[in-house]
């Protein structure tokens, strides 16, 4: 059994002290200095996301204004000349002779200026037509002519609208064909009656400057921004790329909002995005995360550096550390193992001033002692063999005592002495059950037989005062019961209930209580006092010996063969006149050796 159980522990795999050291350290610092960078990384990421997201927010916001303010300030040009009074008359009233004519060009020219000056801070293109096909421009007009302006689509749209501003986000130049594209608010002139045209008024702009307020930095990869009309058209887009890019987020802007983040072309960005109510156009600013957190992932990655180093030689500290620990106790199991083995002569030598050395000093004198031990035990095994020897020749004496009587009953049957004969015989068979120590359980029916035996020679001894009668479960008669156990309740009764002139009865009762078996002697003489059944019962608790040898006898072998709550209880029936003795066993049924 012992050898499986070593074999048992082994499978179950050997884990180090060293091992298990390391293993806390691990779980108990690194683990916690891990989880607070994390924490503080992920604080300092969340605080410094919140803070782009608002950085990038106000410059949103400032690229909005610096937009409104330039589109306002083309409103307001377009204000100024529509609604000054003299060119309204002169509109009205076209002049008819060169002078008249002459005059209100100089007039043009000083609108013009006046209004390039005082309400616009950036260079304009400024063109009025009336209705008998003049117009009036601040630049060159003999590369563009009225009918070339005319069939733009922009110029159409204007007629279209009737008096309301027309915003073109992005067209060709009709002032340079090979130059950069132009913005454009363009209006109809009408009369004081709402009905009558006066003439179309076009102010058209540069993109440039529109971009630089969008895209400051000249590198559109790094934070692209763009402005994109009801029309699909971008604001500076001759790729494609803003126009796919305006489709991709288009859904989520009109799900999610103004400000939001979005995955485009595999990246996480946050996209802002700003509706501009007096042209109807969307500005959209998407800065990528990986710009975002540049400087974040650059710190990260110096400080995932920093603490794989310092863990590095943190985790060599340790290892040396749990090395220099667990050395002492290295040695003391290899001291183990070798007594494990089968070497007594083993001394550990406990150099640390500490608990392995308190620990080592202890193995030696434990050792010390299970050889003294050892050598004791050598010695008790002699004496038990000693022991042994002499019980065996203890026995030659009863046996002897046994064969005597056997000759004597041969000599009473040889005489015709029948009842010396019948007392020989029970008595034979008392003795020699009792010098047959080898089985201590014997069945129930032979437990009966040695009972007759005995009352056999009760009988010759005391005459037929007493009556046996027998209420025996014929399920019961196999169990196995203690050998001699139920001889002492009859001689008991002998002895105390039925040792009376006038004879009485006993009852010999066994039964079967589910996994228990009851044997039970009751008898109809005086029997035992109420008092004198407490003392025997606290004597056969306390295993000490009284008067009544016997019952204290087979109540404690009961107890030693099987336990609690087996035993032998005494009462008294004073109604019923009973004294009652029943011994409590386990139902075992069949042979046992």
């Amino acid at each position: 059994m012992e050898g499986i159980r070593r074999r048992w522990n082994t499978s179950l795999g050997f884990i180090s002290l060293r091992t298990k050291l390391i293993t806390a350290f691990t779980v108990c610092i690194l683990l916690p200095v891990i989880g607070l960078g994390v924490y503080v990384y992920k604080s300092f990421e969340q605080e410094m996301s919140s803070q782009i997201a608002k950085v990038t927010s106000d410059r949103l916001q400032q690229v909005n204004r610096n937009i409104e303010r330039r589109l306002m300030e083309l409103t307001n040009a377009s204000r100024a000349i529509v609604l000054d009074g003299q060119l309204r008359a002169m509109l009205q009233h076209p002049p008819q002779t060169d002078k008249d004519k002459l005059q209100l060009s100089h007039f043009m020219d000083k609108k013009y200026l006046e209004v390039s000056t005082a309400v616009i801070s950036d260079p304009i293109y400024l063109t009025l037509y009336d209705t008998r096909g003049n117009y009036y421009t601040n630049w060159n007009s003999f590369v563009t002519t009225r009918d070339d302006l005319a069939k733009a689509p922009w110029f159409k749209k204007t007629l279209d609208k009737n008096g309301f501003m027309v915003w073109t986000l992005q067209h060709d130049s009709y002032v340079n064909p090979s130059g950069e594209k132009l913005m454009t608010v363009s209006m109809l002139i009408k009369a004081d009656n709402l009905i009558d045209n006066l003439g179309v008024l076009v102010i058209s702009q540069p993109v440039q400057p529109y971009l630089e307020l969008l895209n400051p930095e000249h590198d559109e990869t790094l934070s692209p921004g763009f402005i994109i009309d009801q029309n699909g058209t971008v604001l500076g887009d001759t790729t494609g790329r803003f126009q796919d890019v305006y489709q991709a987020v288009k859904p989520e802007i009109e799900r999610n909002g103004d400000t939001f983040n979005t995955r485009i072309g595999g990246k996480m960005s946050v996209v802002s995005s700003y509706l501009i109510p007096m042209t109807g156009w969307r500005v959209v600013q998407i800065v990528p995360y990986s710009e975002m957190f540049k400087t974040i992932i650059n710190n990260r990655n110096i400080a995932v550096v920093i603490m794989i180093v310092c863990l590095t030689l943190f985790a060599g500290l340790i290892v040396l550390l749990t090395s220099m620990m667990t050395k002492p106790l290295r040695e003391l199991r290899k001291a183990m193992k070798m007594v494990e083995n089968g070497s007594l002569d083993v001394v550990f030598r406990a150099e640390t001033r500490d608990e392995i050395g308190f620990l080592g000093k202890s193995f030696n004198s434990m050792l010390a002692d299970l050889r003294g031990r050892i050598e004791n035990e050598i010695v008790l095994e002699k004496r038990k063999e000693q022991a042994k020897l002499e019980a065996l020749q203890a026995q030659i004496t009863p046996h002897f005592l046994y064969n005597t009587m056997n000759t004597i009953k041969w000599m009473s049957i040889m005489s015709g002495n029948k009842q010396i004969t019948e007392m020989l015989k029970a008595l034979g068979h008392l003795l020699n059950t009792s010098i047959h120590r080898g089985q201590e359980e014997i069945s129930l029916r032979e437990e009966l037989e040695n009972v007759s035996y005995f009352l056999t020679i009760q009988k010759y001894r005391f005459g037929d005062t007493v009556q046996v009668e027998y209420d025996i479960d014929e399920q019961s008669l196999e169990a196995l019961v203690p050998k001699l156990s139920l001889q002492p309740l009859v001689e008991n009764v002998y002895q105390h209930g039925l040792f009376m002139e006038n004879g009485g009865q006993m009852c010999i009762r066994s039964r079967r209580h589910g996994a228990c078996l009851y044997l039970t002697v009751e008898d109809t003489g005086r029997g035992l006092t109420e008092e004198r059944i407490d003392e025997i019962m606290r004597q056969m608790k306390r295993d000490r010996s009284g008067p009544s040898i016997g019952l204290a006898n087979v109540n404690r072998r009961i107890k030693l063969m099987y336990g609690e709550p087996c035993g032998i209880t005494i009462e008294r029936a004073e109604d019923e006149g009973l004294t009652r003795v029943t011994i409590m066993l386990p139902f075992v049924e069949g042979d046992r050796e």
